[in-house]
């Protein structure tokens, strides 16, 4: 796999792949873990039996690594790296979520024919796939054209912990809110502070933890100030993907707000996988995925505050359905979407293209099944 950096949403992939090739797996890093990834929390992870970091020095043996190997995995890493490869129609996969996170205008229009000019177009034959790690990547790939027939549910792959569910579930706050991430205005954290407002002022009890940092949250603090919610909302700061997973195995309610511009969302797997009942916005990519609406969390329409509070309030009255909910959550990923379930299946799948199919649908849901063009629209 060759992708910008190594980072916990891809580290249980890498093992499971490790394992399941006997060792013929490599990850190569392109970079370091910018600074501020770092201050949210995430490691700096050090060579190990698969993973590699690209150096002036390893540059000649990593491009032979890219040639030669059967399969290639390519997330974010330089065009020159694979486009020998591409040239040589050999099984390539690239995995992206979404390319275009804003809407389509006048003014950014010659941009995007001119990013897929040069990223994607060029690099097409019958040998290239695209690993869709958002459920808008298809929409967005097929305006140009990109990946016809030859595009696979995909995304980001926490490592799936096993718990004894009951016991997760039983040892949950029913009336404990939680919101994890950089605290940036696509991210849509104040619309959870909205939410706590309407909440108190129904006379509905609730708490909100919010873990994260950034520049939104001098405004958070005042809004939270301004409508006296300081015994009801907790901003927490950053923490270790460790502390937030203690976090979400504790809350009852895990609430995605992003629009459009949330590639994937790995933690609403994380939520998931610790058994919450996720509330999310339909347009994070991660959701039509991984959301069965009303069978393994609700979605609502992004930005329609409405239909998030009411879907809230709902699950706080209806405690059995807020458990039901995160129970089917945790069985969605112990069961489907983890690193595992989606590591075996890329395997099967590259030894169907390598033995001569060219468009295989081997699964019906879940991870390598395809992805099909969808509506951006709730």
């Amino acid at each position: 796999m060759l992708s910008n950096f190594m980072n916990h949403h891809q580290y249980g992939l890498s093992e499971a792949l490790y394992r399941l090739t006997d060792g013929n797996y490599t990850f190569v890093a392109c970079e370091p873990v910018p600074l501020n990834r770092r201050e949210m929390g995430y490691h700096e992870y050090a060579a190990n039996q698969f993973h590699m970091r690209l150096t002036a020095e390893n540059r000649d043996q990593i491009e032979k690594m890219i040639l030669c190997c059967d399969v290639l995995i390519c997330g974010s890493a330089p065009d020159e790296l694979i486009a020998p490869r591409i040239r040589q129609h050999k099984l390539t996969f690239r995995a992206s979520e979404r390319l275009f996170k804003t809407p389509f205008t006048v003014t950014n229009l010659p941009h995007r024919i001119g990013s897929m000019l040069k990223h994607f177009i060029p690099y097409q034959n019958e040998m290239q796939y695209s690993l869709c790690a958002s459920a808008y990547t298809p929409v967005d790939m097929s305006r140009f054209g990109c990946y016809r027939n030859r595009m696979y549910r995909w995304g980001y792959f926490p490592k799936a912990v096993t718990y004894d569910c009951d016991d997760l579930i039983v040892k949950k706050d029913p009336e404990k809110l939680l919101w994890c991430g950089r605290l940036v205005d696509w991210k849509r954290p104040d619309e959870a502070v909205r939410l706590m407002m309407r909440l108190k002022k129904d006379k509905i009890n609730a708490s909100l933890d919010i873990i994260g940092i950034g520049e939104t949250e001098q405004r958070l603090r005042h809004m939270i100030r301004e409508n006296g919610l300081e015994d009801r909302i907790n901003l927490l700061g950053a923490m270790s993907p460790e502390q937030v997973r203690e976090h979400m195995c504790r809350a009852g309610i895990y609430l995605m707000t992003s629009n459009r511009r949330e590639g994937w969302g790995a933690v609403v797997n994380e939520a998931m996988n610790s058994g919450c009942a996720v509330v999310g916005s339909h347009i994070a990519g991660s959701v039509p995925y991984l959301i069965r609406h009303n069978v393994n969390g609700l979605v609502y329409r992004s930005g329609d505050e409405d239909m998030l509070y009411n879907g809230v309030k709902r699950l706080l009255a209806d405690r059995d359905e807020q458990l039901r909910l995160g129970k089917e959550a945790y069985r969605t990923i112990t069961e489907s979407w983890n690193p595992d379930t989606a590591a075996e299946r890329l395997i099967e799948l590259s030894r169907h293209i390598l033995a001569g199919e060219r468009s295989p649908e081997l699964y019906g849901e879940g991870p390598c099944s395809k992805a099909p063009i969808m509506k951006e629209e709730y």
